[in-house]
């Protein structure tokens, strides 16, 4: 769309309704799944969704909150971070801090499991 064109245009007093927007436009969905899906375990809690319905609007969503393939560090430390909530952990604040725990934690596991009979 040729915005100077139409800035021109509206200065001129010529009308802008018959002007087409190019490209057309296309409505896209962004969800954060996190929230998304607690969000829609209390509302199939309570009956006022259907499981089929939520599948049906993550089929239909084009973008995710942290989530990307050029960029897979923000959904790792976010899974990383919800894994923690569940099962009572300190929660990293950044991805060189989920790491340091990742490898202290194998450190730890190979040390355990050397020692045991």
């Amino acid at each position: 769309m040729n915005l100077p064109f139409l800035s021109y245009q509206e200065l001129c007093g010529e009308a802008l309704a018959d002007v087409a927007p190019t490209p057309a436009v296309k409505h896209r969905f962004w969800i954060d799944f996190w929230r998304d899906a607690h969000t829609c375990f209390e509302q199939w809690k309570r009956g006022q969704l259907r499981w089929w319905d939520w599948l049906a609007a993550l089929e239909r969503c084009c973008s995710y909150a942290v989530w990307s393939l050029r960029d897979p560090g923000p959904a790792c430390l976010s899974i990383l971070r919800r894994f923690h909530t569940l099962i009572g952990w300190t929660t990293p604040s950044s991805v060189q801090e989920m790491i340091a725990i990742l490898k202290a934690r194998l450190l730890a596991w190979r040390w355990f499991s050397n020692i045991a009979p």
